[in-house]
């Protein structure tokens, strides 16, 4: 029987429990990986459900009430520094033209579309460096390896396209470790609410099952290190 390519390797993805982060976690745990997942509730169903029921697979967290201080605490911190596989899906979406773009929408931005997933990956090197190896898998904005021009998305786009700059400098600095850090840059995702649907979207339409497919084929390839990963169907925002 064939190996699964992920078959006894550690894997946590926060924001696990539904879209994008939920279809990661059923493909990595089809591909034989350990899986723990983070989420307000546990998923209602599926294999993901059956993988999370057995502890420690699923951490609740609520990273808008806890701040993103939930990884330096408890079981949380230490999934993060014993994973060998971390897939970062969480993220909040703020639709704003900047002049109405508040305080707390740009704090609440730059904390948990920036700052967390860049503590999750200072996190985990450590760990990674010491066992001779990991994979890191964060989720960008559409498009957002380029600095463009944003109409209503400029504070969230802001804090993707910065995450460009983690997963570059992770490939650049850690390869050497056995270390891989890529991102997926989804464009607009099926699960989006219709008032999300960025306006010219309609026809590049991806499913979160395209995109997790992606996620997982950058995890599993051993060559793709520093890749911002555009899974869009080629639209131009």
């Amino acid at each position: 029987m064939e190996q699964r390519v992920f078959e006894g390797r550690k894997a946590l993805v926060i924001g696990g429990t539904s879209g994008l982060g939920k279809e990661c976690a059923s493909l990595l745990f089809r591909e034989g990986a350990r899986i723990i997942i983070t989420g307000r509730t546990l998923p209602g169903d599926g294999e993901v459900q059956e993988q999370a029921a057995a502890v420690p697979g699923f951490i609740p967290c609520d990273f808008e009430k806890e701040g993103i201080q939930a990884l330096e605490q408890g079981s949380l911190n230490t999934a993060v520094k014993e994973a060998d596989i971390i897939v970062l899906a969480y993220g909040p979406f703020i639709r704003k033209k900047l002049e109405d773009t508040g305080a707390a929408d740009w704090a609440r931005l730059a904390m948990l579309d920036y700052a967390l997933p860049g503590l999750a990956v200072s996190l985990a090197l450590p760990g990674m460096i010491r066992r001779g190896g990991g994979s890191i898998l964060l989720f960008g904005g559409t498009r957002s390896e380029s600095i463009l021009p944003r109409s209503l998305t400029a504070a969230y786009h802001g804090a993707k396209t910065g995450l460009s700059v983690i997963v570059r400098s992770v490939a650049k600095n850690y390869a050497s470790k056995g270390i891989r850090c890529n991102a997926v840059l989804p464009g607009s995702v099926s699960t989006a609410p219709p008032q999300n649907a960025p306006s010219g979207s309609e026809g590049f339409v991806v499913s979160p099952r395209d995109v997790a497919q992606a996620a997982v084929s950058l995890l599993a390839n051993p060559a793709m290190n520093g890749v911002l990963l555009n899974v869009d169907k080629g639209w131009q925002p």
